[in-house]
């Protein structure tokens, strides 16, 4: 008899695929059996055993009913986790206890998110569970001899658990035990189980990892020769271009160390515009090579970064750099979480997974250029979905960007899950900074010490001094702090900021921390210019506009800045909000920037004179539009003012070359009176310790890299014809008219023309009342009222201030 794990059916529901358990089981093998593993005895092993019987439960009869009439039984004996899971558990449990339950955990949910480790049954259930379970063990009793040929393991007398209550203490005693190796230990099991289950399921080819040539960079840039003189105190007689030769050469100096491989955490800490994304790649290429000459395997490259315009930017450098055959890369982002929650519904038992989306969803790649939300939320998560992919973390180089992002209160958080997953994963990691927040230090100091441990990066650059010396190389702009007094609204900041500093000639940057505010800056500017007869090009950028043209608009005030110097056309302006900060490459000749935390304040002087202009210093001028307390907190606002303050006491401005000593300042002193806030990563930690991940305030599945502090909307804006087309192909795999391979190619236009919208919006509120929705949680302005909702230039319609935590972006 032949027993079926998949089917494929056609649109008329007739079977036109089968796929035998068996099948089933040795593809899986042979996937995890191509896998690079860490501490690979353990590991394989046991992934191994617990492949054989995950899916042991579809040999009953009421499973193979339900296959292959598509119908449920009443009673739900065609359900086929429990029954692996408890057979994975009286298997192992004689050997290992704690491995029998961890892997009676990850069978048990591989349909489904990870939850508490002690709620996988509730107590007033068990009698009927247990009934379940002998029902289906009679099932699978007459053809236990085939089935133990086939799964290649004696099943004999380890199909029915013991007693549920007891294994429900042993859960206790797992929980109780607080080690978070359990942790990385779970996630790793099951991140290996489902993924291979899924590409096996939907017969995605796996890709095999090729050797990159690891003088790539080498071969667009040029060998780095610029030596590393030890006697002068900073470097400001080499050109920007000199600058980044001789960072990139000390970098990679790094790898001649014998001791390198056993080394697995960096820190690249340098100046805004010295080339850091090409000098990581170059560092990891060069790494990647050793690691597959010293230790057999092809390190996947993991580059993460905050925002969705710079991954576009980064996919399109490394993609110039690398020939079409030469490495594959993947970008991967969800523009609107919404639509990634609809297709975990696609989650099911069958085969309906798309191979072109399964491959995307499980980085079957060389080089994966993702979000911090994917990441992070994989690396502190408990979705199916997206833990997929958490196994790639196992002996990946992985690069983090622009790390100061990252929340002040999840760093000690963020800190200690990357230490310990290099430490049981053997991943290598690279964080990359201008402004060089404590990540590490704070992991430290308020998690890894209590844990006994202590994480030890190694700075790229070398020692403080070294990299103070980088740092010092550089007079390429000054921040003047005008906070004396708050501006009361933008008019004000027209009349005595304004016009007082800006001058046509001069290309400039306006950030302010709220978008209602950017607009009504950037509409009494563009009024202004109206009136005087001003001609300068004036652009607006935030994520009240629609993705779409973010990149291109990026490009346009590039041309236009290129132009101007050419002497060919008039300076660009830009009125934007922190979206524009962190790894965007635009060069402008001054800002504005409303009072903000310092390292915020640096990332946007780092778009200031950027290629460095040895004859002029760009001036960053500091304003306070008075509502830095109620986006950061007083505490932000009275350590930033403190910090201006204290380096401002000889003179009224605060020079390129001090902005290292200016950030450390502030982090020491944040830090210092930040205390109480950590609670928040202690939280977390704790529950993933406990394997607390879902039911709870601080369960693993609440964490989430960013928070708003108010409830937003998912809102399609339908602008263009690019947007109707993709809106109609989402409908009709939506009423299931048209599979997901279909929508594919309109998918990325589909995520474009999404932006989060603050529910407190009068016009949300209106869209709402309208009943205009593509689904659950994603609203949708139709093509025919777009203009009454959303402005082609600012965006989505604003008549609320805003004064709320969280609505910099």
């Amino acid at each position: 008899m032949k027993f079926l794990s998949h089917v494929k059916r056609n649109r008329q529901n007739e079977i036109i695929y089968r796929k035998e358990i068996v099948k089933h089981i040795s593809n899986m093998l042979g996937i995890i059996d191509s896998y690079y593993l860490p501490n690979t005895n353990d590991y394989r092993e046991l992934i191994f055993r617990i492949i054989r019987l995950h899916d042991l439960g579809k040999y009953s009869e009421f499973f193979q009913k339900y296959i292959l009439s598509g119908e449920s039984h009443p009673k739900n004996y065609h359900f086929h986790t429990l029954i692996g899971a408890c057979s994975i558990f009286n298997s192992l449990s004689q050997e290992n206890l704690k491995s029998a339950l961890i892997a009676y955990f990850v069978v048990y949910h591989h349909h489904s998110n990870l939850g508490n480790i002690t709620r996988c049954f509730p107590e007033e259930r068990i009698n009927q569970i247990d009934d379940r379970l002998k029902i289906q063990y009679l099932s699978i009793l007459p053809n236990l001899e085939l089935i133990s040929d086939e799964l290649s393991i004696l099943l004999d007398g380890c199909i029915l658990a013991k007693k549920r209550l007891d294994l429900l203490f042993d859960m206790d005693d797992l929980q109780n035990e607080r080690n978070i190796q359990n942790y990385f230990q779970v996630n790793y099991l099951f991140s290996l189980l489902i993924e291979a289950d899924k590409l096996d399921a939907s017969d995605t080819t796996i890709y095999q990892k090729i050797a990159l040539p690891s003088s790539k960079v080498d071969g667009d840039k040029g060998i780095p020769c610029q030596c590393w003189e030890e006697s002068v105190n900073d470097f400001g007689h080499l050109t920007q271009n000199q600058l980044r030769d001789l960072v990139r050469k000390r970098v990679i100096e790094n790898l001649a160390n014998e001791n390198i491989l056993d080394q697995k955490i960096f820190t690249l800490t340098g100046p805004t515009g010295i080339g850091k994304t090409l000098t990581a790649l170059d560092f990891a290429l060069k790494l990647r090579e050793k690691i597959r000459d010293s230790e057999g395997y092809e390190a996947q490259i993991i580059y993460a970064l905050p925002f969705i315009n710079i991954i576009e930017q980064s996919d399109s450098v490394y993609r110039k750099l690398f020939g079409e055959n030469e490495a594959k890369i993947l970008s991967h982002y969800q523009y609107a979480d919404a639509l990634s929650q609809q297709e975990e519904n696609y989650n099911d038992d069958g085969a309906g997974y798309d191979q072109k989306i399964m491959s995307l969803d499980t980085w079957q790649c060389d080089i994966v250029i993702t979000t911090f939300v994917q990441f992070l939320q994989t690396l502190i998560g408990n979705r199916n979905r997206l833990l997929k992919k958490f196994n790639h973390y196992a002996g990946s180089i992985i690069i983090l960007d622009e790390v100061q992002t990252i929340a002040l209160k999840q760093l000690p958080l963020v800190g200690a899950s990357l230490y310990y997953l290099s430490k049981f994963l053997d991943a290598r990691i690279v964080l990359m900074t201008a402004t060089k927040p404590k990540v590490f230090e704070l992991a430290n100091e308020k998690i890894l010490r209590q844990e006994g441990e202590f994480a030890q990066p190694l700075e790229l650059l070398g020692s403080n001094e070294d990299v103070a010396k980088v740092f010092k190389s550089f007079n390429r702009t000054a921040l003047k702090p005008l906070i004396a007094n708050p501006i009361q609204n933008q008019d004000e900041f027209i009349e005595d900021y304004f016009k007082v500093h800006w001058k046509e000639d001069q290309s400039c940057l306006v950030v302010v921390n709220t978008v209602k505010l950017s607009i009504d800056v950037y509409k009494s500017i563009k009024a202004y210019f109206e009136e005087e007869g001003i001609e300068n090009p004036l652009y607006y950028l935030s994520t009240n506009v629609v993705p779409a043209g973010r990149q291109a608009l990026i490009e346009a005030i590039k041309k236009d800045v290129i132009k101007a110097r050419k002497g060919e056309g008039l300076k660009p302006l830009l009125i934007s909000t922190q979206c524009v900060e962190a790894g965007v490459d635009l060069d402008f000749d001054m800002a504005f920037r409303d009072l903000a935390p310092i390292d915020s304040i640096i990332q946007v002087a780092g778009r200031v004179n950027r290629e460095y202009n040895k004859e002029f210093i760009g001036s960053v001028y500091i304003v306070d539009f008075g509502k830095c307390s109620n986006i950061y907190g007083p505490m932000t606002e009275d350590t930033v003012r403190n910090a201006i303050q204290y380096f401002t006491k000889e003179k009224q401005e605060i020079t390129e070359r001090q902005y290292l000593e200016l950030v450390t300042y502030y982090y020491n002193n944040i830090y210092d009176r930040h205390d109480d806030g950590f609670g928040y990563s202690l939280n977390f930690f704790k529950s993933m310790k406990e394997l607390n991940y879902d039911g709870s305030d601080w369960s693993v599945s609440k964490f989430q890299v960013i928070e708003n502090g108010f409830k937003t909307s998912s809102v399609f804006i339908e602008c263009d014809e690019t947007a109707t087309k993709a809106k109609e192909m989402f409908e009709r795999m939506i009423q299931k008219k048209c599979s997901r391979a279909e929508f594919e190619p309109y998918k990325r236009d589909f995520h474009q023309h999404i932006i989060a919208v603050p529910n407190y919006l009068d016009k949300a509120t209106e869209l709402k009342a309208m009943g205009n929705e593509l689904m659950k949680d994603i609203l949708y302005v139709p093509f025919e009222c777009h203009e009454d909702f959303y402005h082609p230039v600012t965006g989505f319609i604003r008549d609320r201030i805003e004064e709320t935590w969280g609505t910099i972006l």
